[in-house]
């Protein structure tokens, strides 16, 4: 999940964090609430995890194009941003999923996490859970926000080389990612929560950002994809498919940028997109709970579904009028996206 604010120089990347955060929404609206066995639609609300892998590339853009920015020039300078950007929301929805849970408490049982000690309550603080064993720890959103942690760290480091040699150091960490995948990587050396699980997904970001804004990249940003696409071919891996194929609809769909973010229902998702890093925080403690509310009231499922949305919703956008807004990174946009292979990049 990027937490970027809106993406000026590709406006519609705001769709996508939109259809990402409702697609989890749903999916935590759902769970251990309906089975599959109902049918298509349950299978398909169920499947809403895999809204993650649409976050994951849009990442990979919006990063790389904060790192090319002459206001991040410097490691300092990048990490300042990054921490300011995520860090203070990220500490808020913490304490706002504990006051859920309290609260709740008062109709069900106190929040086991609560007590999980201080070694993982550190490792969440610090958003290392995923490395601490923990991924799911106090909330269940909170995992992916480990490994966008280690990908900003990397695309950081990259500041330290010679602008020439960033593209080397970043094609080396794909490459490696793609050896990750593949079967007769040794078991012993994988780890859990490490960045190598999932860097394909947000590298493909990364190639859409090269393909469409570095024209002199393209042949970087196509063995990118290859690699992707070859890895999720032959591991049968359907979420790094999905984070492909949604990085190469950044590249098909750029020439239709100002059309789309025009119409309404553009503009509407754009709103959402811009709350996306809300809706992602503060999501999980209620949709669950409140889908498990409706059910105990034998009320319709879709009433359940229906309230727990509402109310994630609701609750996304108050977080991110309160709390997500005052740490926003006020930044000079790009130009507009390149629409020839001519232009140069900006």
């Amino acid at each position: 999940m990027n937490p970027g604010g809106s993406a000026y120089t590709y406006r519609t990347l705001d769709v996508w964090r939109a259809v990402g955060a409702l697609m989890v929404i749903a999916f935590h609206s759902t769970a251990k609430v309906i089975p599959p066995e109902r049918g298509w639609w349950a299978r398909a609300l169920l499947a809403g995890w895999t809204g993650v892998f649409v976050f994951f590339p849009v990442s990979g853009y919006c990063i790389f194009a904060a790192v090319s920015r002459r206001e991040n020039a410097t490691l300092a300078q990048f990490l300042a941003h990054r921490w300011r950007r995520i860090v203070p929301p990220y500490w808020a929805s913490i304490a706002f999923t504990l006051v859920v849970a309290f609260a709740a408490a008062a109709f069900t049982q106190p929040p086991s996490y609560v007590n999980i000690g201080a070694g993982r309550w550190l490792a969440v603080v610090t958003l290392t859970q995923g490395l601490a064993g923990a991924p799911g720890a106090v909330n269940a959103a909170y995992w992916s926000l480990c490994f966008e942690e280690q990908f900003y760290l990397l695309v950081a480091l990259t500041l330290l080389a010679p602008a020439r040699h960033r593209w080397h150091w970043l094609m080396a960490l794909t490459l490696l990612a793609g050896l990750y995948h593949l079967a007769q990587w040794p078991a012993s050396w994988r780890w859990d929560g490490v960045f190598l699980e999932y860097w394909l997904e947000f590298a493909c970001g990364i190639a859409a950002f090269a393909w469409l804004r570095v024209p002199g990249r393209r042949a970087w940003a196509a063995a990118v994809f290859a690699i992707a696409l070859a890895s999720a071919l032959a591991g049968r891996n359907g979420p790094l498919a999905i984070s492909f194929g949604v990085s190469v609809a950044f590249v098909l769909l750029a020439p239709f940028d100002t059309a789309i973010a025009a119409t309404r229902l553009g503009r509407v998702l754009m709103t959402l997109g811009v709350m996306s890093y809300s809706l992602y925080l503060v999501h999980a403690p209620l949709c669950l709970r409140l889908a498990k509310l409706a059910q105990r009231w034998d009320a319709p499922f879709m009433a359940g579904f229906a309230l727990a949305v509402a109310v994630s919703l609701l609750a996304g956008v108050a977080f991110h009028l309160v709390v997500e807004r005052r740490f926003l990174n006020r930044t000079a946009p790009f130009p507009p996206i390149i629409a020839s292979p001519h232009r140069q990049a900006a």
